[in-house]
């Protein structure tokens, strides 16, 4: 109940607000929300049948303020059932679907790709990205293959930076109040699904795909299914690369 008032409190906005009022306004809600998830996602795994002999068991020390070094959470995400983590997305915003999309990413094993189905599945992004908001488009007009340790190809596409770059938005501007949680549920999913994915960003982007628009999150699923076959897009200003990647 405490809790909740805070939370109320941090999101009360000012009719005369800056906007670095707000940004701070909005900082202070979601870092109280992180730590509501913190503290329920703890109460959560210590009642995981399996949580007396686990590596991610509790331990005597507290529970750490920043969550970056909570490494109970971010290791022991994949140690706990799928019943326990089904509980822990459904504090989440729109957690049945977070879910579903983990079990089934969970339950994936990644499988090489020929390059026409990695460019295949690239024309299908293209179609997608039309719409999206992007801080950095490039040039779709051509996709090409190439070397990941070809430097001259690299140059010659001007590639610049992945998908996850291209959809960055500006640090310090202001976000819609009513996407607050979503926002802060991407940040609290970002470490534990990075872990489970082999320290990579592709599945939990997917998964986390359901707080972004229906073309932006298709991109996204795309992105993962590239990377499930082996293959990284770069978005340059002469065309889109496709590498594949030689060791896994």
């Amino acid at each position: 109940m405490a809790l909740n008032k805070l939370l109320h409190l941090f999101s009360a906005k000012r009719p005369t607000e800056t906007k670095e009022e707000t940004r701070q306004r909005q900082g202070r809600w979601i870092n109280a929300k992180l730590r509501e998830w913190q503290l329920a996602w703890h109460a959560l795994f210590d009642q995981d049948p399996g949580q007396p002999t686990a590596d991610n068991a509790a331990k005597t020390e507290p529970i750490p303020d920043d969550l970056d070094r909570d490494y109970r959470l971010i290791f022991g995400f994949c140690e706990v059932t799928a019943e326990t983590r089904a509980a822990c997305f459904a504090l989440l915003p729109k957690g049945d679907q977070l879910a579903e999309r983990f079990e089934q990413f969970y339950e994936t094993r990644n499988k090489d790709i020929p390059p026409e189905a990695a460019i295949a599945l690239a024309e299908e992004m293209r179609k997608a990205f039309k719409d999206c908001w992007a801080n950095y488009r490039g040039n779709w007009d051509h996709i090409a293959v190439v070397d990941e340790d070809d430097e001259a190809a690299h140059k010659a596409l001007g590639l610049e930076c992945g998908l996850r770059e291209a959809f960055e938005k500006p640090l310090f501007q202001p976000d819609p109040d009513d996407k607050l949680a979503e926002i802060a549920a991407e940040l609290f999913l970002r470490e534990p699904l990075y872990t489970a994915a082999w320290n990579t960003y592709y599945a939990g982007d997917w998964i986390t795909g359901i707080y972004h628009p229906p073309a932006h999150d298709k991109c996204l699923e795309i992105n993962y299914k590239l990377w499930l076959g082996g293959w990284d897009l770069l978005i340059g200003r002469n065309g889109i690369g496709l590498t594949q990647r030689r060791h896994r």
